[in-house]
Parts: structure tokens; sequence; C-alpha cells
């Protein structure tokens, strides 16, 4: 005679592991759910991460280009080459 021939000992088993299954079934959804929205979340901020590491990049070039401008302002003789730098100190401000 196995352990769950009794039916009123069957029955009061099935009784109690029923909620209990079902609470597994809903966090194992609910679990799958928030990690799929977890994972949406990350990968949106390591983008915005990104983003903001490429402008910071673009920041610092657009500030090394700007300084290597004024030295040569500073130490061309040339009005036209003058100029033709001033005009590149303004692209680079426009850029900035």
């Amino acid at each position: 005679m196995g352990l769950l021939a009794n039916l009123k000992l069957r029955r009061k088993l099935m009784g109690a592991l029923a909620p209990l299954a079902v609470m597994i079934i809903a966090a194992a959804l609910f679990a799958s759910y928030e990690i799929k929205q977890i994972d949406a979340l990350h990968s949106k901020l390591i983008n915005n991460e990104i983003k903001a590491l490429h402008n910071n990049d673009a920041g610092r070039s657009l500030t090394m280009r700007y300084g290597l401008y004024l030295y040569r302002l500073i130490i061309e003789t040339d009005p036209d080459r003058m100029r033709a730098i001033d005009a590149e100190l303004d692209r680079c401000d426009s850029e900035y």
C-alpha cells in the first residue's frame, strides 16, 4: 500500500500543496518580468553612458584644438594667416 493510497490523506496533501505550487508559479513569472525590466533599464543606462562619454571626448578634442589654434595665433606674424586661424577659432567655438 503506497503512501498516498489513503484518499483523505491525498486530498489534504494536495490541498496544502496547491497554494504553494501557485505561489511558486507566480514568483517565477514575477521574477522573469522583473529581470526583463531590469535588463531594459540597464541597457538604457549603458547607452546613455556611452553617449555621455562620446560627448565628453568630443568636447575634450575641441578644447585641445582651440588651444592649438590659440598658440598658432600667438606666434603667427602674417595677417592673412592670422585671419584664417581666427576663423578656425570661431569654427571651434561654434562646434563646442
